[in-house]
């Protein structure tokens, strides 16, 4: 394993390519709503495997679409709508989802595969599938693929590299957090490779919808902030992105202008969903374990980025309350 590589080099790499490289037809899929590093990953392996001359369908669940921010990565033409993913595949491959229902609708085909690969990152992951290539001390699961594909003998293309690129600069904040000297010199192999970082940087998180930036606004205008807690919090409402005419993936990064207010250790975005049940992404500096927060309430993430849902923003609210009360108090 290359040493500037930053993944468990003790991980079945091997023996996942030899179930992938005898493998009829292959199937890949991620976590619902992908962000960067759930498709960086699933293009990544897309592309490795069609180098090697393997059967590859790729699909993510319903709502099928993508943020003009994600849909430009490379391979994402060759996605396919989840009615048109075959029902069975010899094998199943799964990226940066910590649970089967993460998978929605393609769970079903989990349960029908011949075999199930799991490449995760996440330290709350179940451990559903056969086989496992799971690091939770990587900085995202672009960094199990790209240890997979460097194993398998892949050549690391530009549209490879930029899809992992991508991956990388999600999950770690941007190189805001996690930003170690492996992180940096694995993040220099990909531009060497032919990865544009600022490229990545200006299409993912450059540019917004004007009708986002003004309903940011109202967010920001709602905000509360906790001083016993040091929590600041806000709100979106369905009638929001109606009234606005915004799409949910353009609201994703609302909690990371959350999470920059000086006075709080913890940030969330408290988000209502389609079926009316509400969403809350957590943010943190460190000072609290948030993916064991969101871990106890039926969801999970990281240390300082995690998630989970709720029946409404009531109960959100006040779970997250009891759960930081104990952990945390404001410095004087």
């Amino acid at each position: 394993m290359c040493a500037d590589l930053p993944a468990d080099p003790s991980l079945p790499y091997a023996e996942v390519g030899a179930v992938l490289e005898a493998a009829g037809r292959i199937g890949l899929t991620c976590h619902v709503n992908p962000d960067p590093d759930a498709l960086g990953s699933l293009l990544a392996m897309h592309h490795g495997l069609a180098q090697l001359g393997c059967s590859v369908v790729s699909s993510f669940p319903r709502p099928f679409r993508l943020s003009p921010g994600l849909a430009w990565l490379p391979g994402t033409a060759e996605l396919v709508p989840p009615d048109d993913f075959p029902e069975r595949v010899d094998v199943l491959m799964t990226f940066d989802a910590a649970d089967l229902d993460r998978l929605h609708e393609f769970r079903h085909h989990a349960d029908l595969a011949g075999t199930v690969v799991v490449v995760d990152h996440h330290r709350t992951n179940t451990g559903f599938g056969a086989h496992h290539l799971i690091d939770p001390h990587a900085a995202s699961s672009g960094n199990v693929v790209a240890a997979l594909l460097e194993t398998m003998h892949v050549e690391l293309t530009p549209p490879i590299a930029t899809c992992l690129y991508a991956a990388l600069a999600a999950d770690t904040g941007r190189f805001s957090f996690r930003a170690d000297a492996a992180t940096f010199a694995y993040a220099a192999r990909l531009v060497a490779a032919g990865a544009d970082g600022a490229l990545v940087a200006a299409r993912i998180w450059g540019a917004a919808p004007l009708a986002a930036l003004r309903l940011l606004g109202e967010v920001l205008v709602r905000m509360e902030h906790d001083c016993e807690l040091s929590f600041v919090s806000s709100y979106v409402t369905n009638l929001d992105l109606q009234a606005h005419g915004v799409d949910r993936a353009d609201i994703e990064d609302f909690v990371e202008t959350l999470r920059r207010v000086r006075d709080a250790e913890v940030a969330c975005l408290f988000r209502e969903l389609v079926d009316g049940r509400v969403k809350a992404s957590l943010r943190g500096r460190g000072a609290v374990d948030l993916g064991g927060i969101a871990a106890a309430l039926g969801g999970g993430g990281h240390h300082d980025a995690a998630g989970f849902d709720a029946e409404s923003f009531e109960t959100a609210r006040e779970q997250v309350r009891a759960a930081l009360d104990p952990r945390l108090r404001a410095e004087d």
